[in-house]
């Protein structure tokens, strides 16, 4: 099964580039990079982005695992400025994104790629990892990402318990950040991270546009995942809020076909009125509105943006409309329907 490669691989080059965005996250990196080689499956590079950490990361990296593709970088640019170093750092035809507080188990690569190559030629171009809590492994942290009528990307199985009811391998609307496997080309067609979002929801951004260009996203259960969680943003926790707030909604605006936008937009508005009443619960209300704030100052590029976007697209709003519909999660679905995105 692993044969099927896509046509741009080059045989001189690992068939996954496993790229790992870092910020002072010198705590997790070690469990993080054995757990990637103890893996099964071995043809694959990884690639480390230290984006101006300050705790000694980089010299760790040099130091102790010195096969790793170390790219430094002078500031902090993001998970989406940490992954587009990595993808542009690199040249294998699998682009494998992974959290530096997350850990594999040793069969999560040999999984997740075969669960994607042998779906090539049906159009499927991701695939989303079984992503459990480091702290507790018995609940799922994402089974993948959904959209709620409200447009807005959440993880699927969200603080429910792990079981039968996630081991089935199902086309769901895209992988969540944490740990995501995706082919080059699409990077090729629709370009990168957008490096506005910094990070939250870029995950769900870049799945709406591969979305939109006719790729396919499976969940694959055997590709297991622990994740800490937010390990690294609660150094930075009111910025973390601002994000958050802002880049739900950017990616909605940026992304959505006008005709859906229409129809969910009642959804949309009660949706981001109860996301401020869950950020002021911890006093993050100031935080949160600013963020709303901050998408009214990018407007004008957000549209521009979005003219391109659905210019391009290749599919028609109607099917659009039913891939947002992929993986939700039916019974829980009224209760967490307008509940924030947590990871």
């Amino acid at each position: 099964m692993l044969g099927n490669y896509p046509p741009e691989v080059n045989s001189n080059m690992p068939l996954i580039d496993v790229i790992i965005p870092n910020w002072n996250g010198r705590e997790w990196l070690g469990n993080c990079l054995d757990s990637l080689y103890n893996q099964s499956f071995q043809d694959f590079e990884i690639i480390v982005v230290d984006n101006g950490s300050t705790d000694g990361s980089a010299e760790f990296i040099r130091t102790s695992y010195p096969r790793v593709k170390l790219v430094t970088l002078p500031e902090n640019t993001g998970f989406t400025g940490g992954i587009n170093a990595g993808v542009q750092a690199g040249g294998a035809g699998y682009v494998c994104w992974f959290n530096n507080d997350a850990e594999a188990e040793p069969d999560f690569l040999k999984n997740l790629l075969e669960g994607l190559a042998g779906r090539q030629d049906q159009g499927y171009g991701m695939a989303a990892a079984r992503v459990t809590f480091h702290s507790n492994p018995g609940l799922i942290n994402s089974a993948g990402l959904f959209v709620g009528p409200d447009g807005i990307g959440r993880d699927r199985g969200f603080q429910q318990p792990d079981g039968p009811g996630f081991d089935s391998q199902l086309e769901i609307f895209g992988p969540a950040g944490v740990a995501a496997l995706y082919r080059r080309e699409i990077f090729n067609e629709i370009g990168l991270l957008d490096e506005t979002f910094f990070l939250y929801s870029e995950d769900v951004d870049f799945n709406f546009r591969a979305q939109l260009a006719g790729y396919r996203c499976v969940y694959v259960p055997g590709a297991r995942v622990s994740h800490r969680g937010s390990a690294t943003t609660r150094a930075i926790r009111a910025r973390a809020t601002r994000l958050a707030s802002r880049n739900g909604l950017l990616a909605v605006i940026k992304n959505v076909p006008g005709r859906v936008l229409i129809k969910m937009l009642p959804w949309l508005l009660l949706g981001q009125l109860y996301q401020l009443v869950l950020f002021a619960r911890p006093g993050q209300l100031e935080a949160a509105i600013m963020g709303k704030l901050d998408l009214i100052r990018l407007l004008p590029v957000t549209l521009k943006q979005r003219r391109k976007i659905q210019s391009q697209r290749k599919l028609t709003p109607r099917q659009f409309e039913q891939q947002m519909k992929l993986g939700r999660n039916a019974p829980r679905l009224l209760q967490r329907v307008l509940s924030r995105r947590k990871g």
